[in-house]
């Protein structure tokens, strides 16, 4: 099971486990107990630290789940999770172009010129790839929402079709992928038969889609998926264990604003 899942249900399981109001002083006494910090332990459960399985199993065991049934904890979160995804309502359609920013002296004069030096590509503003505690998200092939206008410029050699533009929930790419920034992803059939060392894909492993950094292991009989913030640990997966949907070839962190959200739009780390 993927690390970022195991941790959503550990937080799950916590919070139904340890009431909202003892919170803060449980946190106290779990440190007291497990020898882990309480800053560690309230960054667990707050998702911005994913921390250990060791330190998952340890925090567990001290709120009465030790050995086997650490997995009937999980069980908690799994089940809580699963009934807060059975009850959520879809966010309505709202079909809106998101225009990134092109370099200042490349702005768009007319819709003729919009058409002819943009792409419009298509955005799952409600599919969010995983970057640290992120999202399992179902039903990947459904229909997108909105665009994400972007000039020709800054996606050269591309063909238009097969690109797809997604958001990125977490801070496990951070700083190459900014949190909540958006992604565009070449989907090209090549990208599912050929890993570039160090490449930053989208793939599929452990019922999850996410956004990591590839790199060749163990000879090249192993994937080690890394993640550029160096709090997330790196994961090891033969190669058939990954699905590979495509190569992340253009980032954006839509937080910055006016020049210096031009500045900042660029290709996505081509090392």
């Amino acid at each position: 099971m993927n690390e970022t899942l195991i941790a959503r249900l550990f937080i799950a399981a916590y919070k139904a486990v340890m009431p909202a109001g003892r919170r803060t002083g449980r946190q106290a006494e779990l440190a007291a107990q497990t020898g882990i910090s309480q800053s560690r332990i309230s960054n667990m459960i707050a998702g911005r630290r994913i921390g250990t399985e060791v330190q998952r199993r340890v925090i567990a065991a001290a709120l009465g789940y030790p050995g086997r049934a650490y997995e009937d904890f999980l069980d908690i979160g799994r089940q809580i999770l699963a009934e807060a995804a059975a009850t959520a309502q879809p966010a309505p359609t709202q079909i809106r172009p998101i225009l990134v920013p092109a370099p200042l002296r490349l702005r768009p004069l007319s819709p003729d010129k919009l058409k002819a030096d943009y792409f419009q590509i298509p955005f799952r503003d409600d599919l969010c790839l995983a970057a640290g505690a992120g999202a399992a998200p179902e039903g990947f092939y459904q229909v997108e929402n909105s665009p994400v206008v972007i000039h020709k410029s800054a996606l050269r050699r591309c063909r238009a079709a097969a690109l797809k533009a997604f958001r990125v929930g977490g801070n496990s790419m951070e700083p190459t992928i900014r949190q909540n920034g958006i992604v565009v992803v070449d989907m090209s059939p090549r990208y599912g038969k050929t890993i570039k060392d160090e490449g930053i894909y989208m793939l599929h492993f452990d019922d999850e889609y996410a956004v990591k950094r590839l790199r060749w292991a163990k000879a090249g009989k192993m994937l080690a998926i890394v993640s550029d913030n160096q709090d997330f640990d790196i994961v090891y997966r033969e190669v058939g264990e990954i699905d590979l949907l495509g190569r992340v070839i253009w980032s954006w962190g839509e937080h910055y604003s006016g020049r210096e959200r031009a500045r900042r739009a660029r290709p996505a780390a081509r090392r």
